[in-house]
């Protein structure tokens, strides 16, 4: 539907320039320096758009397919289940658009109700082995498809029968982490605490490729989130998050029925509020506040049957860790402001410094900034 803020680099950009995707003019378009523009992509019909530049004196340059149209994900036509041995069924669903992934769900009755979240498969995968059954049981199925946007609905219903005797399937199929990438946007997809063996709970989106993700986020399963016991780490270009597992215990989350919390998804959402409000908060800062971070914007949502509540508040605090730019380390007027339901910049206290990093802990949502 558009609204998404883009960075076009180049060279040789001039005041007044136009932008155009899909030959639809872009919107609030920013001259940042002679190489970099933003912009917000106008609405458009779904798929990719060319991305062309137009300069004042005429000259013009074209990026064919540069802006991808997302939707949430389409609902796999057709799904079908195969006995393939004694504790396993084979799966295998039509591609559905604009997935990331999906979700698999199984049960003994054909009853929506007494159907379990058994996995998600790696990347856009359209066959998966669901192992670990009972042997001469017939099972029933349904698949969902998952991107950064929203889920589908279910597919109808497929089932199969295991074999009787002793399986040929020696191992389950290992599953992945992925950090999906997206226009804008940059998301860290959990599939099952096993996923995590092996790793140190420190995911890192810093760096170039995630530079323009003005949305970093982790994505994980109601049941997984329930499951989890270790603080996550998610470092940042200028600072680092640290999510303790206490997070998400949320009502959102807790409220549901079994059923329901095996189907949800919950994040959690560290959004870049763009260099507008970062001088908006500047001015209301006053006496020559320089920015030293970007203004992180952090929420938890939960997104269950169609519907996305916010968390009003975290059952445990969040604590964001700034990295305080060489030269202003040993200054004492390095500092975060926050700002919260309220709308206003404000100083946060307490605020802990520890060598070149200043941290603040909160306990609801809110967006940080670091001045000096």
């Amino acid at each position: 539907d558009g609204g998404t803020e883009v960075t076009i680099r180049g060279s040789n950009f001039k005041r007044g320039i136009v932008v155009t995707v899909g030959g639809i003019e872009a919107l609030e378009v920013q001259l940042l320096d002679g190489n970099t523009i933003k912009a917000v992509t106008p609405s458009h019909t779904r798929g990719p758009k060319d991305v062309t530049v137009v300069n004042t004196d005429g000259g013009n340059a074209t990026l064919e397919g540069g802006f991808n149209y997302r939707d949430e994900p389409g609902t796999p036509g057709w799904l079908r289940a195969y006995t393939h041995d004694a504790h396993t069924v084979r799966l295998e669903w039509e591609e559905a658009d604009f997935a990331n992934y999906y979700e698999i769900y199984t049960g003994t009755s054909s009853t929506e109700r007494d159907l379990r979240f058994v996995d998600q498969t790696k990347s856009r995968d359209t066959e998966y082995y669901v192992t670990d059954l009972n042997p001469n049981t017939r099972y029933y199925f349904q698949v969902r498809a998952v991107n950064e946007l929203g889920i589908s609905q279910f597919t109808g219903n497929a089932d199969a029968k295991t074999d009787r005797g002793r399986s040929k399937t020696e191992t389950r199929i290992k599953k992945d982490i992925q950090i999906v990438m997206a226009p804008n946007r940059a998301v860290v997809m959990i599939p099952d605490r096993r996923a995590m063996e092996g790793y140190d709970y420190f995911f890192d989106l810093s760096g170039p490729r995630y530079q323009n993700a003005a949305v970093k986020a982790l994505q994980l399963n109601g049941n997984v989130a329930k499951d989890l016991n270790q603080a996550i780490y998610l470092k940042l270009d200028d600072g680092e998050i640290i999510i303790p597992p206490g997070v998400w215990n949320v009502p959102e989350l807790n409220n549901l029925s079994a059923r329901d919390r095996s189907r949800a998804v919950v994040r959690f959402v560290v959004e870049d509020m763009g260099p507008r409000e970062v001088e908006r908060a500047l001015r209301i800062i006053g006496g020559g506040a320089q920015a030293a971070s970007r203004a992180h914007a952090l929420h938890l949502e939960v997104q269950s049957s169609g519907m996305l509540r916010k968390s009003a508040y975290f059952p445990t605090t969040v604590e964001m860790g700034f990295n305080v730019p060489v030269g202003t380390a040993n200054r004492p007027t390095a500092r975060i402001y926050k700002h919260d339901s309220g709308g206003i910049w404000s100083a946060a206290q307490p605020v802990q410094r520890l060598g070149d990093r200043l941290s603040h802990r909160i306990f609801r949502p809110a967006a940080l900034l670091l001045v000096y």
